[in-house]
């Protein structure tokens, strides 16, 4: 019988091409215009292979580290308050880019599609389907993603 956490391979691929594009793919390209013009193509193929890296890493930290999650892994390796330490830093980055995450959106959104909605009304419906998916777990997520990946094939297309 399959646990009820696991995943199958679709829905892996579908959540780390989910997670690796996801919400940048809509304000990378306008603020590194801004911010470069059009000599921003360097240090997006840099921060790509960073990230690239990042992940193997990560994959093979989790392979040596079998069944267990980054943050028993940080306890491990780097011991009980050194490891507390970093686990508080994983979960002030997430914090920190969940936040980032519902402001993009809700800027595109209200921009875009709801102009005359107030951005608090966009921001507590996102948060509400953030907290929805999150508390069902990473079973009914990737099955999120699988579903909304053609929608990120067409946005990729109606760009081009």
């Amino acid at each position: 019988m399959k646990n009820k956490e696991s995943i199958d391979l679709p829905q892996l691929f579908f959540i780390i091409i989910q997670t690796q594009i996801g919400v940048g793919v809509l304000s990378l390209p306008f603020t590194m215009y801004k911010a470069s013009k059009t000599d921003g193509w360097i240090s997006l193929m840099v921060a790509g292979v960073f990230v690239q890296l990042i992940l193997t890493m990560y994959y093979f930290l989790l392979k040596k580290f079998n069944g267990r999650n980054i943050f028993d892994i940080a306890q491990i390796t780097a011991g009980k308050i050194i490891g507390n330490f970093i686990i508080c830093l994983y979960l002030l980055y997430f914090l920190l880019i969940g936040v980032m995450i519902l402001s993009l959106f809700n800027k595109i959104i209200a921009t875009w599609i709801l102009p005359r909605t107030p951005s608090w009304a966009i921001g507590g419906m996102f948060s509400f389907l953030a907290a929805a998916l999150c508390r069902e777990g990473i079973r009914v997520i990737g099955r999120f993603y699988t579903l909304v990946t053609p929608l990120l094939l067409l946005l990729i297309f109606l760009i081009s």
